[in-house]
């Protein structure tokens, strides 16, 4: 804590209820704004290929759902994660990036301007790992259960079919989050995944911001007359 690390225990009030109800680790290891599990959020996650396209599209769409007031969750990772992340920094509007690593190790390195931003501009580093943990394979795999947990509904950019973001899907669905994809006639790649994606039914094509607020709002509303109704 006397470095800037707040530790949020399974048990606190401030531990955010969907993690508490999903993953679940027993610590969270934040630096930054905590306040901001608490709100609106909205989880990006597509390859670290991202084609030029791909990227410009998330950090437009990702400006424009922060500016709605909506947080952006990502990875930190190179790609799509973040083109996201810059898109709402564009915006001088907050960002959570969660870490395959401990919040004092900078994975990938190139990204630590794109962190050190995150923290100036009031947005938060969260991690299930120690502060100096280094990057191992399968925090990567277990750190997108968080991010499901942390977000309303998941945008999916850019993927081969194999690898995190169709991992990052799955958990999605498991953790019933509303599922969004890039119109098919934009030329992003790779795009196998995205295809394959696209036939569930419960995917959502979306152009602006309004698409996917529409939806949220609609499932938000849904459950809260079904709240009172019980």
């Amino acid at each position: 804590e006397s470095n800037g690390i707040t530790l949020l225990g399974i048990t606190e009030d401030r531990y955010p209820e969907a993690v508490r109800a999903g993953p679940a680790p027993v610590i969270l290891y934040a630096k930054g704004n905590v306040e901001l599990l608490t709100g609106n959020t909205v989880g990006v996650s597509g390859s670290r290929e991202t084609n030029e396209t791909g990227q410009q599209w998330i950090e437009s769409l990702s400006a424009e759902l922060a500016e709605n007031r909506h947080t952006l969750v990502s990875g930190g990772a190179r790609g799509a994660d973040t083109a996201a992340h810059r898109g709402a920094l564009d915006t001088d509007e907050s960002t959570i990036a969660v870490l395959g690593t401990g919040v004092n190790v900078v994975y990938p390195p190139e990204n630590q301007s794109l962190f050190d931003q995150i923290i100036e501009t009031g947005g938060l580093l969260i991690s299930m790992r120690p502060p100096d943990a280094e990057p191992v394979r399968h925090a990567f795999l277990d750190r997108n259960e968080l991010i499901a947990a942390l977000s309303d509904g998941m945008i999916f950019v850019a993927t081969d079919g194999n690898g995190g973001t169709m991992a990052q899907y799955k958990i999605a669905l498991e953790q019933d989050r509303p599922v969004f994809v890039p119109p098919s006639n934009l030329d992003i790649t790779p795009n196998d995944g995205l295809t394959t994606i696209r036939e569930a039914d419960a995917t959502k094509s979306i152009t602006t911001a309004s698409d996917l607020l529409d939806t949220l709002s609609t499932g938000n509303a849904e459950q809260k007359d079904l709240d009172e109704w019980t």
